[in-house]
């Protein structure tokens, strides 16, 4: 701890702890006459500050606090509420969890800026998101360099530790399907007119994400030509106490799907009942989307029903397009499903969304001879 209570007047609280200066050399500091530890708290970077002046060392007027807050606010008005969450989770558990009150020229020194590149680097993440804290710092560096809040000596010590790590080795993500046979045994444990029914129909069908079926109105459906169109998506995930409309997740993710006719059906009875006007949301009729809660634990429960493997929800989206991909083989038959699935590459289709049947593979090597 960086404050106790003076052992001379238990009444009173010193700051006694150990500093680092931006070249790593250490020193210790003690200062008496706090009233409350609050005091010796928010006084210790005053007398850090104090301490590096005292040795030549420049001090800026703003912590990195305050350009965070900054940036974020400016950032805010220029990309998408779930794009803006990721940059505050990323900015919360790594920049502030190292330099939280720390003013800017002890946070833009060589030991400081090397330090926070290892502490990326050992992070339990995958390289790509190592990568994106990285690109946030430096975006963060821009952005301060442009406004004067910081040189050109630290721009550069900014840039040359923001380059992108390589070589890491990241172990795939290992997904879960189910097959044709469990999905039946799984929608069997509903009842007939539970309206959680078709919307987990909806699911397995389409391979739609759920926030793009959270978001999913009554004026999306086109009951003539049997398709729905998915132009939006909604997240329950931004702190805001409310679901957040947005766009899709990528321009490719803007798409219809066509239906068949007995999903067609479903949603027809669905219209019977919550459909009138066209504003509402699909699952239920409710003026604002669904929360995912809601799906989560409805998913969990019928699960267990059903004596099936644990499945995440979006590993839904996975199981659909493993059974489109078995089923058909063709490049045109891809094509449509790469387009159906929102995504704009073909390879990623194939590489991420198919996962082979383990069993079919067991059937494979029986048949090599030694």
């Amino acid at each position: 701890m960086r404050s106790k209570r003076d052992p001379d007047n238990p009444r009173k609280w010193i700051i006694d702890t150990t500093i680092t200066y931006p070249d790593g050399r250490r020193a210790h500091i003690k200062r008496k006459g706090f009233r409350t530890q609050g005091d010796a708290e928010g006084a210790y970077w005053a007398v850090y500050s104090e301490c590096l002046e005292k040795y030549g060392y420049k001090q800026l007027r703003h912590s990195i606090d305050e350009l965070i807050t900054n940036y974020l606010e400016w950032k805010s008005h220029k990309v998408k509420p779930t794009t803006l969450n990721n940059i505050k989770i990323m900015i919360r558990g790594h920049l502030l969890k190292l330099y939280r009150g720390q003013p800017l020229s002890m946070v833009y020194t060589p030991y400081s800026l090397d330090k926070f590149r290892h502490h990326v680097i050992d992070a339990k993440c995958r390289q790509d998101w190592k990568n994106k804290i990285l690109r946030l710092f430096f975006d963060i560096s821009n952005y301060a360099y442009d406004r004067r809040i910081i040189d050109g000596e630290m721009y550069r010590l900014a840039r040359l530790n923001s380059d992108s790590i390589h070589g890491q080795y990241d172990p795939p993500t290992e997904y879960h399907v189910w097959s044709k046979e469990q999905y039946r045994t799984y929608i069997d444990t509903f009842d007939e007119n539970d309206k959680y029914k078709p919307l987990f129909q909806w699911m397995f069908f389409s391979g739609a994400r759920i926030g793009e079926t959270c978001a999913l109105q009554w004026k999306d459906y086109d009951a003539e030509n049997r398709k729905i169109w998915i132009t939006k998506t909604a997240s329950n995930r931004l702190s805001m106490g409310r679901a957040v409309i947005t766009n899709t997740k990528t321009k490719a993710g803007t798409r219809y799907v066509y239906l068949s006719e007995e999903m067609n059906e479903c949603f027809l009875k669905l219209r019977e009942i919550y459909g009138k006007d066209p504003e509402k949301y699909l699952f239920f009729g409710y003026e604002s989307p669904i929360g995912y809660n809601s799906i989560l634990q409805k998913f969990k429960n019928h699960t267990i029903k059903a004596g099936l493997p644990k499945l995440k929800i979006h590993e839904i989206r996975h199981t659909n397009n493993t059974w489109l991909l078995n089923d058909n083989q063709s490049r045109e038959d891809v094509d449509i499903i790469t387009r159906r699935l929102g995504r704009s590459s073909l390879k990623m289709t194939l590489d991420t969304y198919y996962h082979s049947d383990p069993l079919a593979e067991l059937k494979l090597v029986e048949k090599i001879k030694i």
